[in-house]
């Protein structure tokens, strides 16, 4: 029997020779890591596949969270707004209330976001972004938010009352063109 019977293609220029099973234990390869590897001893891939895995789900959780954050502090910010405050009191508001809130508070506004916009919050931070809000989230978050179509429950709810208050209809009669 030749020696090359045992020469297995891996790639497309390189080859792999095994050694016959009662001439594993000798040579310069003889119990280290390339000798485990070949046997099919896959225990520390095994421990990095399951880290990685780990860390793709701690970084989803943590997404998750800071949208579900960032879709309150929205909800804040556009309701502040509604009563009269100014984009900066407005932004503060936000931050505030959802630093110091309950979760009874937390809970409540996705309550109503489930209620009133169909459980979309995308929408409702995409409005905030255009009106001023700061951001938290990441710049391609931030992007992929802003596509966001602006539905007929926002245009009800802020759109509309928003246009109408005395600051904002003194700059829209300002800036409206002259004939």
């Amino acid at each position: 029997m030749s020696r090359f019977s045992e020469l297995k293609a891996v790639g497309p220029c390189c080859a792999v020779y095994y050694l016959p099973d009662h001439q594993r234990s000798k040579g310069p390869f003889a119990g280290t890591y390339r000798d485990h590897w070949l046997r099919g001893d896959t225990s520390m891939v095994t421990v990095i596949v399951i880290a990685v895995l780990c860390w793709v789900a701690y970084k989803a959780f943590r997404l998750n969270t800071g949208a579900g954050t960032e879709a309150v502090r929205a909800y804040y910010f556009l309701e502040a707004l509604l009563n009269g405050d100014d984009q900066l009191n407005a932004n503060r508001y936000a931050h505030v209330t959802i630093s110091m809130g309950s979760t009874e508070d937390i809970q409540r506004v996705n309550n109503e976001i489930q209620a009133r916009h169909d459980g979309k919050s995308t929408p409702i931070v995409a409005e905030a972004y255009r009106r001023g809000l700061t951001p938290l989230m990441p710049h391609w978050y931030r992007d992929l938010v802003s596509k966001a179509p602006v539905t007929a429950a926002i245009k009800s709810i802020y759109q509309q009352p928003l246009a109408n208050l005395p600051e904002n209809a003194a700059t829209a009669r300002n800036s409206a063109p002259t004939m």
